[in-house]
């Protein structure tokens, strides 16, 4: 599993280049974090890592599946629950199974996810989130609901790569352990973390480089 990127460059509307030709290759087994002030870029390149913006130029190769938490979540206040967790298509197959449907489609996008809901349940208990309903508004959650929320997606996804953008925000002090608890397993069969600013607020010192 590997996750590079060649040649990297985003340059805002405004003109401003953030990053430019940034090249870098991540293996499995690799924590990295990213420091720097604010507006350099760190979120912007953790949002073009996974795949949810794309670069001015270059490309990113991946290799893994990937689970990305990002700092802001306004752009889920529309969707709901389900959706903001991308497994509303699974389920969509799920439900079109249990209605008698024969089509490959829905059964290769089930395929290792048959038991999608218990790990949903599962996590969403272990985070502390009453949730009986994946069709809930994401907008009808607290700040710390999203945040939780989005952390389950670890448990539930069991990812490759974990791309955590200050996942501490809005967690009190039992999300926050439960957040300490993801990254100390990071190299021991659980998901490769790629970490920004908030490493500095849980004394954590593992910084690759510095844009």
């Amino acid at each position: 599993m590997s996750l590079i990127a060649e040649k990297l460059t985003y340059t805002t509307a405004a003109g401003s280049t953030l990053f430019d030709d940034l090249d870098f290759s991540l293996e499995k087994g690799v924590t990295v974090g990213i420091t720097g002030k604010n507006g350099m870029g760190k979120s912007l390149l953790l949002q073009i890592l996974a795949g949810k913006l794309l670069p001015s130029s270059g490309q990113v190769h991946r290799k893994g599946s990937l689970w990305h938490v990002p700092q802001h979540f306004g752009q889920f206040d529309r969707l709901a629950v389900e959706k903001a967790l991308e497994i509303n298509g699974i389920l969509k197959s799920l439900e079109a199974i249990a209605h008698g449907s024969m089509d490959p489609r829905h059964y290769n996008r089930c395929e290792g996810n048959w038991d999608i809901l218990e790990r949903c349940e599962q996590s969403w208990e272990k985070w502390g989130l009453m949730l009986n309903d994946p069709k809930r508004p994401f907008s009808s959650l607290s700040g710390g609901q999203k945040t939780r929320l989005l952390l389950s997606g670890t448990d539930i996804h069991q990812p490759d790569w974990l791309l955590l953008d200050e996942p501490s925000n809005h967690l009190d002090r039992e999300g926050r352990s439960l957040l300490l608890e993801i990254l100390n397993h990071v190299g021991r069969g659980t998901p490769d973390c790629l970490k920004t600013l908030f490493c500095r607020r849980l004394n954590f010192t593992l910084f690759l480089w510095d844009i």
